[in-house]
């Protein structure tokens, strides 16, 4: 759906996102368990036939060029800024200090929650 032109551009970067964040907890839990099974050498072939490292080779094979895939098309949705739906990336130099405060306020009220433990 990000790839599909029809749809607005603000709506295809977030179906980036969403790849993103999908590829993130199949890297964590999926990834993580094969690599465990690779380090052991003694794992026996899945129902596939495949042992933990010869399928961890499979995956990289096939997901590297899915994330370069979608590497150059948010690089070609940002590169159009008037046609991006008011979505631009900027660098931090570019915002005046007010902009860069209130994105430190933005990032201590509704990001830092998210990455910091409750106690």
């Amino acid at each position: 759906m990000a790839e599909d032109p029809r749809i607005p551009p603000a709506a295809r970067i977030r179906f980036l996102g969403i790849f993103s964040t999908n590829l993130d907890d199949f890297v964590a839990t999926k990834i993580g368990a094969l690599k465990q099974l690779a380090a052991l050498k003694r794992a026996a072939p899945s129902a596939d036939q495949l042992r933990p490292q010869e399928t961890l080779d499979a995956i990289g094979i096939r997901v590297r060029p899915l994330i370069a895939r979608q590497y150059r098309l948010f690089d070609a949705l940002l590169r159009n800024r008037a046609d991006a739906g008011g979505v631009a990336v900027v660098h931090w130099s570019e915002l005046t200090q007010q902009e860069q405060a209130e994105q430190r306020a933005r990032f201590t009220d509704r990001v830092l929650p998210f990455l910091s433990p409750k106690p």
